[in-house]
């Protein structure tokens, strides 16, 4: 299909029809995969649009729609459009569009989705990570919507539990491998949230604490410790093509641990792998610290549900 054919398809779409999905990362597209599947809806029914984000976050979007699951089409508007475009066919389509029935999106923050999901008779929010904890009502303009999400903290009339059934359906019995460990990196570093040195720091530590063990590191995508530092001589570098959810499928047998920094795939981890026998870990430390008020004010509230504590604490 050409360039020319794929921009007249999507217009078509985005102003024609009367249900819209909108995604701007890895873990949005496996929550529209989990809530499409609860839902009993056609994959062949669904065309995604996925804003216009990192190349690493579309990278992994395409592998998972090759390696995974892939729905009917995928518009990646940063291939169709230069953003100042798209910004005027924004414009055009808050003047003119059929109204949505639905709008299933993940970032509600995104000021692409928000002219969309606030014309629509009703919207799905997706779990977008744990910025989604501390999101407020009363700021949405359209107030018909659900909430789908593995936080079970809000109104029960609100908001459907994402269970990850769908990719609980692919992690078979298992044999668990005793010598290895995963550890997850964690973008909390590139953030400023911490510094890179006091991520190396944890990370050796937790080497040294686990020196007999082979001890697999995937970095998040964003995540670039190891262009500053040397890892420690037991841990070994991993391509993180894929979100670790879904790179547990391919693995023969599945890690005695899997261990990261007050991470989103840790929750998830800790729902999908909970009657595995797979230890989920988080490696702790002060987040009071943190300037980000936002941020700080959602690590106050993840460590109180209960998925964050059915995840082990260990302290180095």
């Amino acid at each position: 299909m050409t360039k020319l054919n794929k921009i007249f398809n999507f217009l078509k779409y985005f102003f024609l029809e009367k249900k819209i999905y909108l995604i701007n990362s890895p873990s949005e597209y496996l929550c529209l995969i989990e809530w499409s599947y609860k839902e009993k809806i056609d994959k062949a029914k669904i065309n995604v649009v996925i804003g216009f984000t990192t190349d690493a976050s579309i990278n992994q979007i395409k592998d998972l729609s090759i390696k995974y699951y892939n729905f009917n089409e995928l518009f990646f508007l940063k291939d169709l459009f230069n953003e100042y475009i798209f910004r005027f066919i924004l414009n055009i389509y808050k003047v003119f569009h059929v109204k949505k029935k639905l709008v299933v999106v993940g970032d509600y923050k995104y000021y692409l989705n928000q002219p969309i999901y606030n014309r629509a008779k009703k919207f799905i929010l997706l779990d977008e990570g744990i910025s989604l904890t501390r999101l407020v009502k009363t700021k949405i303009k359209n107030n018909n919507f659900q909430m789908f999400s593995i936080f079970g903290h809000f109104n029960k009339s609100e908001s459907i539990l994402n269970k990850f059934d769908y990719l609980k359906s692919f992690i078979l019995p298992k044999k668990i491998d005793n010598g290895k460990i995963i550890l997850l990196g964690t973008r909390a570093a590139e953030m400023e949230l911490i510094t890179k040195n006091f991520y190396y720091q944890k990370i050796v530590k937790f080497c040294e604490l686990y020196n007999k063990k082979e001890i697999l590191f995937y970095p998040h995508r964003s995540d670039n410790i190891f262009d500053n530092f040397k890892p420690p001589k037991n841990l070994t570098i991993q391509k993180a093509n894929l979100p670790i959810e879904v790179k547990l499928l391919h693995l023969d047998m599945l890690p005695e641990k899997i261990v990261g920094f007050y991470s989103m795939a840790l929750l998830n981890l800790s729902i999908i792998l909970e009657s595995t026998g797979v230890e989920i870990m988080n490696i702790a430390y002060d987040t009071s610290d943190y300037k980000n008020e936002k941020i700080k004010k959602s690590f106050k509230i993840i460590t109180k549900l209960t998925q964050f504590k059915n995840i082990k604490q260990i302290k180095i």
